[in-house]
């Protein structure tokens, strides 16, 4: 008996084959998540990419909601893999550096995995218990307060209202780049998403941070 006939074998290819159909399904599923939000998806538009019938699609995954969370999850395995390396790609020395950098490394990654920032947008518009494993799962610079040598530059840099501020500029600069060509504010003829104002964005944010330092030293 060949080796493709051994049933061993041929029980091999399916289980592979089921492996790579349910990672289809969850790709489709990303891409479509991202584009329209979870209440508009339908199940019709995951097949349209992958080609799996809503039956097998539920084969897989019980559910929208668990389909949903799966592609959440995965997105946020990959960002967080494709952000660690831009970070490992340089050792900054004072904070404000690492700020510059950590900024740097955030914008880079979410034009790589930009269904992140799409997951972000899309399911923040309204309160619903998406919005709150979006706030959960994917938090925007988290980092931890050991990241900078000072306690007080992170307490003025990523908490509160001000890593809001931060988060929101950056998840616009890095998901808005139609938008922002027709803007004429920046209508110079560079790509808004390109590294030279990657660097431009981080350092005005940088020097912001700076100000507001400088109150919160003065003030203690």
């Amino acid at each position: 008996m060949s080796p493709q006939g051994h049933p061993a074998a041929s029980a091999q290819a399916t289980a592979s084959t089921r492996l790579e159909m349910k990672d289809a399904i969850l790709d489709a599923a990303i891409k479509v998540f991202a584009a329209v939000g979870y209440e508009g998806a339908s199940f019709s538009q995951i097949t349209d990419r992958c080609g799996a019938k809503r039956s097998l699609i539920l084969y897989h995954y019980s559910s929208k909601e668990e389909l949903w969370e799966c592609a959440i999850d995965k997105v946020k395995s990959l960002f967080m893999s494709r952000l660690d390396e831009q970070l490992a790609r340089e050792s900054p020395g004072s904070d404000p550096e690492k700020l510059h950098h950590l900024l740097c490394a955030f914008m880079r990654t979410s034009r790589e995995v930009p269904e992140y920032g799409h997951f972000i947008l899309r399911e923040g518009l309204s309160s619903s218990p998406r919005s709150e494993w979006i706030s959960e799962q994917l938090t925007p610079l988290s980092v931890s307060p050991g990241y900078f040598d000072n306690p007080t530059y992170y307490e003025t840099a990523l908490t509160g209202m001000m890593r809001q501020v931060i988060a929101g500029a950056v998840l616009y600069v890095t998901n808005m780049g139609p938008l922002m060509e027709l803007d004429k504010a920046v209508d110079d003829g560079t790509n808004p998403l390109s590294e030279e104002n990657t660097q431009e964005v981080a350092r005005i944010i940088v020097e912001t941070v700076a100000l507001l330092f400088g109150k919160s030293e003065f003030n203690g």
